[in-house]
Parts: structure tokens; sequence; C-alpha cells
């Protein structure tokens, strides 16, 4: 995807990687720790879609602007997919934890996804009315109801997180291993904060 980069933009990475130079921005090469604005081409015709250029008020708001423009990048071609189904994101997110863990019950799936039943509950019943999941009672425990994707929700959740996968192959071979695991590194320890 043209103008989308997944880059490391933190003044110094740590002792893990402590030889990491550049950092890489839309592309082009800045030495790390430097902050710039640099405005990314539009991607898409929808309004706001482009990637602005804001005022940096704290060091690390370069970094902060990066996550989220490039989860916007990387999941813009699959919710515009989802979108032409009739769903969206939060969809695509039960989808995607009940292809990888099949038989889930609804309480796991809250947790994994760590929202409330509420949250969970409009979408999830769109998707077994749509008959991309089935729901059956769990013969242990018959107050709980496991989730199964039907053939239909596999061709979805395939092809949205296909789109993804492709972004995220692109960006990892554009910034190389080294970036593609500095990168890793990075989102695995902020996931740990949760």
């Amino acid at each position: 995807m043209p103008g989308l980069v997944l880059g490391i933009c933190l003044a110094k990475i740590g002792d893990w990687l402590p030889d990491l130079k550049t950092v890489y921005i839309v592309g082009e090469r800045q030495p790390a720790g430097e902050v710039s604005t640099l405005t990314m081409p539009k991607t898409s015709q929808a309004a706001g879609l482009h990637r602005a250029s804001l005022a940096k008020l704290h060091d690390l708001d370069a970094a902060l602007e990066l996550m989220y423009y490039g989860w916007r990048g990387m999941t813009l071609e699959a919710d515009e997919y989802l979108a032409r189904q009739g769903l969206s994101r939060s969809h695509h997110r039960i989808l995607y934890v009940v292809a990888r863990q099949p038989d889930i019950a609804i309480g796991s799936l809250i947790e994994v996804l760590g929202i409330s039943k509420q949250a969970l509950n409009r979408p999830l019943n769109l998707l077994l009315e749509r008959k991309l999941l089935t729901s059956q009672r769990s013969p242990e425990q018959h107050r709980s109801k496991l989730l199964r994707l039907t053939a239909a929700g596999q061709r979805v959740e395939q092809t949205a997180s296909g789109h993804e996968r492709t972004v995220m192959r692109a960006a990892f071979d554009r910034v190389g291993a080294r970036g593609a695991a500095a990168w890793m590194a990075v989102m695995e320890t902020i996931a740990d904060n949760n």
C-alpha cells in the first residue's frame, strides 16, 4: 500500500537493539530521535483518512500518531471489505478470535476481547443471524454457549485478515527483518500492559 510504513519512532529502542540508528517514517530515513511532521498521501476518498501534520506537544506524540495511522493504514482495505459485507471492525475481531479458538465459550470470548457482555451482544447476534457463526450449548456446562465459524464466516474472516496480512507483510519486507523484530518487541511490550 503506497505511503504506509509501520515505523518505530522512539528516541532509544533499548539495550536489546542498541545499534538501531535509523527509523523509517513514510519511506524516508530519519536519524533516531528526530521528530518530523510528514504528510501521508491519501489512501482513500473518505474524508479525514489521510495523515495530518499535527503539532507535537510531547516527545512521544510522533510514536502515538504512527500507532494510530499505522493501525488505520493496516485495516483500511479490510474495513472497506467488511463494510461491503455490512460488517465492521467489531465483527472482524469476533470472527478472528473464534477462527483461532473454535468452540470458545461466550464468556471466554468476552475476556479475550476485553469488552463487556453488552458490547458483544449486538455484533455477536448479527454474526449469528447472518450464519457466519454457530452457537451450541456446551455438553459439560449447559448454561455456556460455544461459538464456531461457519464456512461463510471462515471466508469473511480469511478475506479481511488477508488484507491486513498483505499490508503487514509489505511493511515488514520494506523495513527488513531487524525492523520487523524491533516492531514486534515494541508491540509485545505495549500489549503486556493489559
